[in-house]
């Protein structure tokens, strides 16, 4: 019997080690090769970060004609993949994109910093950088 408990011992502890790297490993993935700018979130007109891509790195209340000439929004594609490589040195948690400009119209979405992957949206008209707020 004390064999028994031993292997339940042995395996519990093993899949305790195992949790944390599996979570570690997903926190730290690796942004696109075409996002590794710190501070930049880039939005691509296809799946998987490939495409054309938009880059913000400040916020901006009109996509179609502010800080960031993003012709692909403006003619009306919307974005299929977003990477977010802000970092929280100004203490923003994410990035979340709105319907209308001026961050208006209601929040269609938000992507944690140091993450990303496959959307499904309209065209964002705007983009803001958000503390606490983003998931």
């Amino acid at each position: 019997m004390s064999l028994t408990k031993a292997s339940m011992i042995a395996g519990v502890a093993a899949f305790l080690v195992f949790i944390p790297v599996t979570a570690q490993a997903a926190a730290t993935a690796a942004p696109p090769s075409n996002c590794r700018d710190e501070g930049v979130a880039c939005f691509y007109t296809k799946k998987d970060f490939k495409g054309q891509i938009c880059t913000w790195e400040f916020a901006d209340p009109d996509t179609f004609k502010g800080d960031i000439d993003c012709d692909w929004m403006r003619n009306g594609t919307a974005p299929k993949s977003i990477y977010n490589n802000g970092t929280s040195a100004d203490g923003s948690t994410g990035i979340a994109y709105y319907r209308k400009t001026n961050y208006g119209g209601g929040r269609i979405g938000c992507t944690k910093n140091k993450s990303g992957g496959n959307v499904s949206m309209g065209v964002p008209r705007s983009v803001q950088w958000v503390w606490n707020k983003c998931g």
